[in-house]
């Protein structure tokens, strides 16, 4: 019975695959998968008719397998998977003792030749596990040598150090000859633990930032805590509400970012603040861009509404657990700028947008926008106007080129990540996903992109914020 069963599911993929192969081959594809399909289907005849030579098939079907996708792409064990997968488990499934046995009426559990396949391509698997397909050979100096922009120093006033996202350090007091003295100067607890209502990922990733005289950082439930880095004490923290049951997944804050009006550079221009002149920036999981008093922790009620910027507007109906914001806001000049994230994977359709957007840092008024599905339109939009949804969302904090007055913003996937049947391949939505894109920091204008991943069902997000370094080629190359 079980091999009657087992025949069925092959037919059923095997003509999905001749279907679906065939139209790959229609427009100019590959032919492998109508052809390997065929070939599926009558191992698929083979086994209901109780056909030993049904197992004998597979393996052959198996070893072809291989053959192309090495033929294909190499040894690159990434570019297997979606070739092979769904081949080697049937292949797995049929090389079991419960099969074989049926079709040898219990006189024997193993099939030599498909046993022996199955054996050998999963040896070969693991061994991949261990193979580097795309080396990269050089050499690297221990020398730290500053950037252009000489990178952080004694402040480390952003997410990655500073706007450029470099996460390198000027500061040369711990070295790798004294690193192995260092002692826990302090620790400090904040309290803030899971409780019962709290979504599935509930996670502590905040990166602490220096600035101000005192340590910043935010926790899963967007607290905000301020500390003095001598010795831990708390200087002020927020406690917002927890008695609420809002997400499913990604409850967690990554950063938060500081604003200090006198420093910034003037992009835009925007009056000085009446309050808190010293800003720290929270973007929470429930979907509001907060601005606290850096030296107090109270809100700053000139900005937004009382201290507050809803990110839910111009959103449309935005589902329950559908819409949050995990990562540190980037300041850049006088501007706070966002991106967004979305429940992964879970509506085919109704998703909230993952428009980019830029306030002014002080009133938090909405100063542009760019929105994937209409990258031209980057003027403020209308309040009763709502950006398309399902599109790609940048969950990731961005980067920023003051000098040259860029954005750079790590587009991931569009929910759902590893869906694509309802995508249209000529859409500014399908253009836009897992690219890094280069805005005008004053208007959100689009400059460029970088597509990483084309038409993404495997969840390839960016994942990091970019890093902008400047690179001497011509010292490059005389150091070669």
């Amino acid at each position: 019975m079980i091999n009657k069963i087992t025949s069925v599911i092959m037919a059923i993929f095997a003509i999905a695959l001749i279907y679906m192969g065939g139209q790959l081959l229609l427009v100019g594809g590959s032919a492998f998968y109508a052809l390997i399909g065929v070939g599926v289907l009558l191992s698929a005849i083979l086994l209901f008719m109780n056909k030993r030579s049904a197992l004998t098939l597979y393996a052959l079907l198996m070893w072809i397998t291989l053959f192309w996708i090495i033929w294909e792409v190499g040894f690159d064990k990434w570019q297997w998977i979606p070739r092979g997968d769904l081949f080697g488990v049937l292949g797995v499934w049929l090389a079991l003792p419960w099969v074989v046995r049926s079709l040898y009426q219990g006189q024997r559990r193993f099939h030599p030749f498909l046993g022996g396949t199955v054996i050998l391509m999963v040896l070969l698997v693991i061994g991949l596990c261990f193979y580097d397909p795309v080396p990269q050979h050089g050499t690297i100096s221990n020398a730290r040598t500053p950037s252009a922009t000489n990178g952080a120093a004694d402040e480390w006033s952003a997410y990655g150090g500073t706007t450029d996202g470099q996460r390198f350090s000027a500061l040369n007091q711990i070295t790798k000859d004294n690193v192995k003295d260092l002692e826990v100067a302090w620790t400090y607890h904040t309290g803030d633990l899971r409780q019962g209502d709290d979504a599935t990922e509930y996670t502590f990733e905040a990166t602490p930032l220096k600035a101000n005289g005192m340590l910043y950082f935010c926790t899963p439930h967007n607290e905000v805590h301020a500390l003095d880095p001598e010795t831990g004490a708390v200087k002020w923290k927020t406690a917002p509400d927890k008695n609420r049951s809002y997400l499913q997944q990604h409850q967690t804050c990554r950063g938060v970012s500081y604003f200090d009006a006198g420093q910034s550079a003037q992009p835009q221009s925007s009056a000085q603040p009446a309050l808190c002149r010293k800003r720290i920036f929270n973007a929470t999981t429930d979907a509001r861009l907060i601005a606290l008093d850096a030296d107090t922790g109270k809100a700053c009620a000139d900005f937004g509404d009382n201290g507050v910027v809803n990110l839910r507007a111009n959103m449309g109906d935005v589902r329950p657990h559908a819409l949050m914001q995990t990562a540190a806001p980037l300041v850049a000049g006088n501007l706070v700028i966002v991106g967004g994230s979305v429940m992964d994977n879970g509506f085919n359709t109704g998703n909230p947008s993952g428009v980019i957007r830029a306030y002014d840092a002080i009133t938090g008024r909405l100063v542009w926008n760019f929105d994937p599905a209409n990258p031209e339109k980057t003027a403020p939009v209308e309040a009763a106007a709502t950006y398309p949804q399902d599109t790609p969302v940048a969950w990731a904090t961005l980067s920023a080129d003051l000098k040259n007055g860029l954005v750079y913003v790590p587009f991931g996937n569009a929910s759902p990540d590893e869906v694509g049947i309802e995508r249209d391949p000529n859409s500014n939505t399908e253009k836009f996903r897992d690219a890094l894109v280069a805005l005008d920091l004053k208007t959100g204008a689009f400059k460029w992109r970088y597509q990483s991943s084309n038409h993404d069902l495997w969840d390839r997000d960016n994942p990091s914020q970019p890093s902008l370094i400047d690179i001497d080629y011509q010292a490059s190359h005389n150091r070669r």
